[in-house]
């Protein structure tokens, strides 16, 4: 069943208006990890990423970011970022993003032939794990790399997208994708790279997580004390 945010919380593709407080919670959120200005600003200025913002109408409570990437085996989307605002944790807001992610990967991946959700997570986030465990994810068989040189471990997490319930998706905020992104063919040159391309700025090797496009685990940790 589709676990929705907050009765409160509103769901909207993010607006150059939000592209400011996005960036100031990202920054905020993964400190522990690095600084993440770079990697938001990337993740904003691409569109063929699928950014959605939660707010109650003033205030940016959380957002994610997901895109769709072809790896060897296929294509996947990528979740390189996921937040709370510190002041909105604990009210089950992260597990009703993560879970509207899910569903909107699902059903913007199902014309494309997406299978898989894809992320990184700390090795030592263990409330984080727990979250993604939760909703289904597992270890995927390869992809693991680190925070930058030298960092942290960060364990690649993935979930099969074909069993995810779409039909109670986030409806009007697809729909509005849906329009951008109307024929995924005409698209086919920026969402759906070739194998050959997987290197570049959008989809790097685990041990490149630091790119601009595909940023790490530290983006899953902020709402790890969500109810």
């Amino acid at each position: 069943m589709f676990l929705p945010p907050p009765s409160t919380v509103r769901l909207d593709p993010a607006l150059p208006a939000h592209h400011r407080a996005i960036v100031a919670l990202a920054v905020t959120a993964f400190a522990d990890r690095g600084d993440y200005r770079a990697a938001v600003e990337a993740l904003l200025a691409d569109a063929d990423v699928w950014r959605v913002v939660a707010h109650n109408g003033s205030d940016l409570l959380g957002f994610f970011a997901f895109y769709f990437a072809r790896d060897p085996d296929g294509t996947c989307a990528w979740l390189p970022m996921i937040a709370v605002a510190p002041d909105a944790r604990g009210r089950g807001l992260g597990p009703g993003l993560l879970s509207c992610a899910l569903r909107m990967a699902a059903r913007g991946g199902a014309p494309v032939g997406a299978t898989q959700l894809r992320l990184h997570v700390g090795a030592d986030q263990t409330a984080a794990r727990a979250l993604f465990q939760s909703a289904g994810f597992e270890r995927a068989p390869e992809g693991d790399g680190r925070y930058g040189r030298g960092g942290a471990a960060a364990l690649c997490l993935q979930r099969d997208l074909r069993s995810v319930e779409t039909t109670d998706a986030p409806e009007r905020v697809i729909q509005l994708y849906e329009r951008r992104h109307r024929h995924a063919g005409e698209h086919s040159d920026s969402r759906h790279r070739d194998a050959g391309a997987i290197s570049d700025s959008r989809h790097r090797d685990a041990g490149a997580i630091s790119d601009s496009r595909q940023s790490h685990a530290g983006e899953q940790t902020p709402d790890t004390g969500a109810a």
